[in-house]
């Protein structure tokens, strides 16, 4: 469902054919029409993602009918991760590119023997360069999430924004290119003609027409352990036994800052390439793991005894299990916490979130993003043509500015008709990720809660119970 189309507000406690559309889509704290089931394949993102908040990762993948055709909930348009997105994207791009430059080659002696930048430079050169990649994986990015109601009211601005940064992903990306050896890579098909996928149903259904891998470096391969019912997909594997390095190698790419789970991520596609009985039926050890950041690259110990791997195996599993108990439950618990909802796009439905306990459990933190504020509130009148009046009625667990009982003024930017639609008097609403600015005799002497670009606001229906 598309999102309203942008009409503003008057002051009255009526609604707008613009804002009473806005509130049957994406913009109310309605919780799914419909609960996930646990993954039929666990993976490393959704293992971490459940064990830091079943709710949050519930919210995330139930359904909701009415709000759009995609799947699970739409995700919120943040700019830093949209970025990252487009850096490994790119990097995915290029690398194939540079394998297939080196299929092209006449023979195996000039394949074996070329020059890895030499590759890299042909790959680019077929591509247009690195900001012409760049740009088109914005472009194609910007369109994927065209239909998202979440991005509606901001696509325009974040497109452009991404546009701005493109300069200075370049680098990010020739970072990257730069610290891996490319010589002996291969095209960038997993043998058996199935392209690389990230789905993990997707994997489960083409893994039956894949063929073993020969010696060579791979790109974007999954690796499916059935046994054990996970999935992953490595950046680059390298398997020995040809010309250079007989050891088997795996590399993952990180565009974002370097965290201390990444080590196990790796010895997780260890094991998976140990176990995957189609790709590796010899079931060849990796013996080099190392997580790729843009300025550093680390090496982490690798798994490849049988004890090793037997022990990762066994961890998964008792983790697995405890993962998908924990969401089989409707709804699932929450696990409030700074990790957990710092960054959370569905807290404004979650209501362990907006509970006052639980601000008082986690207030103390110094990671708090200072000046967010999350605040319930009620709309008591329209104060000029982009302003309200409002009281606070809840204030989110990462918030310390302002308190239950105050009255704010909301201020949305001139012309922000999502806002002006959205906002009328009489409506309680949950405001995520606004700007605290103290009073001022200007603001009447009432404190600030400026709607910036990166804010969001939910019109309360039924206290999010997913019923």
């Amino acid at each position: 469902m598309s999102a309203a189309a942008p009409e503003v507000a008057g002051g009255g406690s009526s609604a707008t054919p613009a804002s009473a559309m806005a509130e049957r889509s994406v913009w109310t704290t309605q919780g799914p029409t419909s609960w996930p089931s646990p993954p039929p394949l666990m993976s490393y993102t959704a293992l971490r993602d459940i064990e830091t908040c079943p709710l949050r990762w519930a919210l995330r993948h139930g359904e909701y009918a009415g709000v759009w055709t995609g799947k699970g909930y739409p995700s919120a348009p943040a700019g830093a991760t949209i970025a990252g997105h487009v850096v490994h994207v790119a990097l995915e791009r290029i690398v194939r590119a540079v394998g297939a430059v080196r299929h092209e080659l006449p023979n195996a002696h000039a394949a074996g023997n070329a020059d890895p930048m030499v590759l890299v430079v042909d790959a680019l050169r077929s591509l247009g360069g690195i900001s012409a990649v760049l740009n088109i994986v914005v472009r194609e990015t910007i369109g994927e999430r065209e239909m998202n109601p979440r991005l509606w009211p901001r696509a325009t601005e974040i497109a452009a924004e991404l546009q701005r940064q493109v300069p200075a992903l370049r680098p990010r990306v020739q970072q990257f290119l730069n610290r891996v050896d490319l010589s002996r890579l291969r095209p960038g098909r997993d043998p058996g003609g199935a392209h690389v996928s990230g789905r993990a149903n997707s994997e489960v259904r083409a893994n039956s027409e894949v063929r073993p891998l020969a010696p060579g470096v791979y790109a974007e391969v999954p690796l499916v352990d059935a046994g054990l019912g996970w999935y992953g997909k490595a950046d680059l594997l390298r398997v020995g036994g040809g010309t250079g390095d007989a050891d088997d190698a795996i590399l993952d790419f990180k565009t974002g800052q370097p965290k201390p789970d990444h080590a196990f991520q790796l010895r997780i596609y260890a094991l998976l390439w140990a176990r995957d009985a189609r790709r590796n039926p010899a079931g060849r050890r990796a013996r080099k793991l190392t997580v790729l950041y843009g300025d550093a690259a680390v090496e982490i110990p690798a798994p490849h005894s049988d004890r090793d791997l037997d022990g990762v195996a066994q961890e998964l599993g008792e983790r697995t299990e405890h993962a998908r108990a924990a969401v089989e439950h409707h709804p699932p618990l929450a696990r409030p916490s700074c990790e957990a909802c710092e960054w959370c796009d569905v807290r404004h439905m979650c209501p362990a979130y907006w509970e006052p306990s639980t601000r008082a459990a986690i207030t103390s933190s110094a990671d708090r993003l200072r000046h967010r504020i999350d605040a319930g509130v009620q709309i008591l009148q329209q104060q000029g043509t982009w302003s309200w009046v409002a009281r606070v009625r809840e204030v989110g667990a990462l918030s310390d500015e302002i308190s239950e009982g105050a009255r704010v003024l909301l201020r949305a930017r001139p012309h922000d008709e999502h806002f002006g639609a959205l906002i009328r008097a009489g409506a309680q609403m949950r405001v995520v990720g606004a700007q605290f600015v103290t009073a001022s005799e200007e603001s009447g002497g009432l404190p600030v809660l400026s709607l910036t670009r990166s804010t969001e606001a939910f019109v309360i229906r039924d206290r999010c119970s997913g019923e």
